[in-house]
């Protein structure tokens, strides 16, 4: 099933499992990947064991059930770890727990990290948005797909659906072609940060020429953030103008590289967890 409304959401990951103990296990797994959304039934290896009827009743699927109608789990990593190949990093409610299902079923080469590194908001706020959700898309809570697409489309709702940038749309790329000359990047860096790679040129050029430009690869979105950094950086360094146009480019202690690359690395993710790092800075 596409989303396509999701399309810019960076992977997100969400698992069912036998119980909460050390022992556990992914039981199911739903997983949006550029818009779709995947759905697995887990089936036990021979000594995942473990099995609490609390947590059934919770996700309402019997051991039985998942025996008999279950992928096996090789399987199911297989086809997982193929979906997410271009990926270095997904997102998740819980990503210590996910962590510890997703190793259950292999080894793979991939980070997994909390959803509030992609939005500044507190739990209790984000936790009545995503119960919005489920119920105006009449999603269903503890399905592990249904899960995952709760937690996406509160992001999208979190970070702006793109009617609302769409109303700024002809002024928004002067400012950002301004604060990429400000920031002195090179043509590269103001690709990455758009989203835009370098055999699409030529959306670039419709960009700076100010066409109309598909919001397919998230622009809209990424506008957003990069206005929202340049605010933040601003208020960070409001008598040293020159230092807020230096942060992006310059290495950065807890990216482990500069703010630039980090967002060519990862993404529209990576351009909002620079938006949400700032946002925190600049209230704490």
């Amino acid at each position: 099933m596409l989303y396509s409304e999701l399309v810019h959401i960076p992977p997100i990951l969400d698992f069912e499992a036998s119980s909460l103990s050390d022992t556990s296990y992914p039981i199911s797994a739903g997983l949006i990947v550029e818009g779709k959304v995947y759905y697995w039934i887990i089936k036990p290896k021979p000594d995942w064991i473990d099995w609490s009827l609390q947590s059934q009743a919770i996700h309402g699927l019997k051991r039985s059930y998942i025996e008999d109608h279950g992928s096996p789990a090789d399987q199911v990593f297989s086809e997982m770890s193929e979906l997410l190949t271009s990926h270095s990093i997904i997102y998740s409610d819980a990503p210590e727990w996910e962590s510890m299902w997703l190793s259950r079923l292999g080894k793979l080469n991939i980070k997994i990290e909390s959803i509030y590194n992609l939005i500044n908001i507190n739990k209790e706020t984000f936790s009545s948005e995503l119960l919005s959700n489920f119920k105006s898309h009449h999603l269903i809570p503890h399905r592990a797909d249904h899960d995952a697409i709760a937690i996406a489309l509160t992001i999208k709702n979190m970070w702006g659906n793109e009617a609302k940038f769409s109303s700024y749309r002809s002024e928004a790329y002067k400012m950002i072609l301004t604060l990429f000359d400000l920031w002195e990047l090179t043509e590269k860096q103001r690709l990455d940060l758009l989203g835009i790679s370098e055999k699409n040129k030529n959306i670039f050029n419709d960009y700076q020429l100010g066409l109309p430009v598909l919001n397919t690869l998230g622009i809209s979105e990424r506008e957003g953030h990069i206005l929202a950094i340049h605010q933040h950086l601003s208020l960070l360094f409001p008598e040293h103008q020159n230092l807020s146009y230096q942060w992006i480019s310059q290495q950065n202690k807890k990216f482990k590289e500069t703010p630039v690359d980090f967002v060519a690395m990862r993404g529209l993710g990576g351009l909002a967890e620079i938006r949400n790092y700032l946002a925190n800075i600049c209230q704490s």
